[in-house]
């Protein structure tokens, strides 16, 4: 994919074909992997290389998102 090899007529059915299939991950369990996934992970390494692949932590972490300080205050009550 990268180096523009595949043999399907376009990147959009080559990310099909590929969700199409089951792969099977290191500790053996089978998955299926989204299109649109494939197309998120390849762009990441397009315009970020190999480190862009890597889970990044959320900035958010044990914040609530949808709740502001008042809310939470009154749900705690």
């Amino acid at each position: 994919m990268v180096n523009e090899t595949y043999e399907a007529a376009s990147k959009n059915q080559f990310f099909r074909d590929i969700a199409s299939k089951e792969h099977t991950l290191p500790n053996g369990r089978k998955i299926k992997i989204s299109s649109g996934t494939i197309k998120k992970w390849f762009l990441n390494y397009k315009h970020g290389g190999f480190d862009a692949l890597i889970p990044k932590a959320r900035a958010d972490v044990g914040q609530p998102r949808n709740i502001d300080a008042k809310t939470g205050t009154i749900i705690l009550r």
